[in-house]
């Protein structure tokens, strides 16, 4: 419930020259200097990761990756979508065996893809 305060304010209302959003309260005369993330930190890919991983062994398959996307209800992604997505994130291993190109995905390529998602997107 609002208070009210000195010079027809509310308790809860931002002083004069301050911009807000949802993540971010500064003074207005540096909103044009404010950048977006131009990289993800690791703890959120980490963090996607064991969020998808139920096996626990740091590594997602593609049937964890189906699941996940079934629990979480994205509908945007389709099955022939997240084969691709997969085929494409494992095409740039060394491969030795057959088997390499379908074994699980690690944390480090998901990070990198992660971060070239991001910087494809804020390059325009």
């Amino acid at each position: 419930m609002r208070t009210q305060v000195k010079r027809g304010r509310t308790s809860n209302a931002l002083p004069r020259g301050l911009s807000a959003s949802i993540n971010k309260v500064w003074p207005s005369k540096y909103e044009s200097k404010y950048e977006p993330l131009k990289e993800i930190p690791k703890d959120c890919v980490k963090e996607l990761l064991l969020a998808m991983d139920k096996d626990l062994d740091g590594k997602i398959s593609f049937d964890e990756l189906v699941n996940f996307v079934k629990e979480a209800n994205i509908q945007s992604f389709t099955i022939d979508l997240l084969e691709t997505m997969f085929k494409e994130i494992t095409s740039k291993r060394s491969i030795i065996k057959q088997v390499d190109r379908v074994s699980p995905i690690t944390f480090n390529e998901l990070f990198f893809c992660c971060k070239f998602i991001i910087n494809f997107n804020s390059s325009g």
